[in-house]
C-alpha cells in the first residue's frame, strides 16, 4: 500500500487543527442553550440538538472518536427532551447537563 502524499496529509492535519480550533466555540453555544434549559420555555433544543448532532459525526471524521460519542449522548438526551413535548423537568435538564458535562471531558486539548 502507498502512502499518501505529503501535501495531502498536511491538508488533513490542517484540517483536524481547524476542527480543533474551532472546538471551543461549539461548546460555548451548546454551554449556553444548556443553561436555559427549565429557565427558558423558548430553549433552541432544536439548535442544540443540530449542534451535539454535527459534533457526533464530525468527532469521528476527525480522529475523535470519544468526543463523537459523548456528543451523541448529548444529543440523544437532547431529543428526548423535545421528544416529551412538555417543560423540561429537573430530572431531564439534570441528564443534558450531564451529557454536556461528559462531553467537555472528551475536547482534545489545543
Amino acid at each position: 500500500m502507498t502512502q499518501p502524499p505529503d501535501d495531502f496529509l498536511r491538508f488533513l492535519e490542517e484540517q483536524r487543527r481547524d476542527y480543533r480550533i474551532g472546538l471551543p466555540q461549539k461548546l460555548d453555544e451548546m454551554e449556553r442553550l444548556t443553561a436555559l434549559i427549565g429557565r427558558d420555555p423558548t430553549v433552541d433544543l432544536a439548535g442544540l440538538e443540530r449542534l451535539a448532532h454535527s459534533m457526533a459525526g464530525s468527532g469521528g471524521t476527525f480522529g475523535y472518536e470519544d468526543l463523537g460519542n459523548a456528543a451523541k449522548a448529548l444529543e440523544m438526551s437532547v431529543q428526548r427532551l423535545k421528544d416529551s413535548g412538555a417543560g423540561a423537568t429537573a430530572e431531564q435538564a439534570e441528564e443534558v447537563r450531564r451529557a454536556l458535562a461528559e462531553l467537555k471531558t472528551r475536547l482534545p486539548s489545543a
